[in-house]
């Protein structure tokens, strides 16, 4: 695993966390998302192509699955059996969808499954199971690139769609390929040129800042002020990690390695911290803390414990020769 990939990892979820916590903060934060859409094609790329589609798609499922089907049940039984979600009205249909990684349209009106953060992973099954699904031929980019620009097209051309249409064919997904296209790309020692093509995101990047967009808004507009930009800085950042020149940053790739649960649980328990302690310093300052503390037992006592004992339980066992 590429160093550089995991500060982008933690970049991006500390980036939502602070925009959940206080969007005046960071007004911008939420483009957390599309660095991790990005980043995840760029992991596919570099390791997918090497695995069989079921393979592929255990490794992926066992990575996702065990903390999203435990952070929607907890979310879930609170809101059947407490007041504490008093915005959310209980539906086992939801709940079915929301384990499934169906999209559906939520009680806000929004596509998003009953834990908020998960309408991302709704996107990221969609892309590992097309990504898998590539795997089955000579050419899996190929076939990954087709499928997914041809439903972008047919999005566009059918528009509007009701969920999970609208989701599944949404030129955010392009990000993916954004990602898988970066993974393909060498410099060799070219370290000029590396450094150019980082300097080149940083610079669109910022033009993006200035211009801004919408959170909401899933369209090719948002892939090209911010998906592309971060695709530029992925690009040129891992090439300087290759050439030997990226910096080990420990606190930053542990982060990373937390991202996940850090993603998933932190609107849960920002919620919780300012419903008790306000949404004052005191209580801003504790949910960050209580976030980034949550997502490390979280990682250290459940993520990476389950994900051990699936492997294991998962693993091919050769059965014994006859005497």
């Amino acid at each position: 695993m590429l160093y550089s990939i995991q500060i982008y990892r933690a970049l991006a979820a500390s980036a939502v966390v602070v925009f959940h916590l206080n969007p005046r903060v960071l007004p911008l934060g939420w483009v957390g998302v599309d660095m991790f859409f990005v980043v995840s094609g760029l992991i596919m790329g570099t390791v997918g192509l090497k695995e069989q589609p079921r393979e592929f798609l255990s490794k992926r499922l066992i990575r996702i699955v065990p903390l999203y089907w435990a952070a929607t049940m907890a979310i879930a039984l609170l809101a059947l059996t407490t007041t504490a979600f008093n915005t959310y009205k209980f539906h086992w249909d939801d709940l079915l969808r929301s384990l499934l990684f169906f999209p559906f349209v939520g009680y806000n009106g929004l596509i998003q499954p009953i834990i908020r953060p998960g309408w991302t992973l709704n996107f990221e099954m969609f892309f590992y199971v097309t990504f898998a699904i590539g795997l089955s031929f000579k050419k899996p980019l190929i076939v990954c690139f087709t499928a997914i620009t041809s439903l972008c097209i047919l999005g566009y051309v059918f528009s509007p769609l009701a969920a999970p249409l609208q989701l599944w064919t949404a030129p955010l997904m392009i990000e993916f390929l954004l990602g898988l296209l970066i993974s393909q790309i060498r410099f060799g020692d070219r370290i000029k040129v590396a450094l150019a093509v980082t300097a080149l995101g940083i610079l669109f990047l910022i033009i993006g800042f200035s211009v801004g967009e919408n959170e909401n808004n899933i369209g090719i507009a948002r892939v090209i002020t911010f998906g592309f930009p971060f695709a530029l800085l992925m690009l040129g950042s891992t090439a300087l990690e290759r050439a030997g020149v990226w910096p080990r940053i420990p606190l930053l790739e542990h982060l990373g390695d937390i991202s996940y649960s850090l993603y998933l649980l932190h609107a849960t328990v920002l919620a919780a911290t300012v419903r008790f302690a306000g949404n004052g310093l005191v209580g801003q300052t504790m949910g960050i803390l209580l976030s980034i503390g949550v997502a490390e037992a979280s990682f250290r006592f459940f993520e990476r414990p389950s994900r051990k004992y699936l492997q294991e339980f998962l693993r091919p066992r050769s059965r014994p020769l006859p005497a």
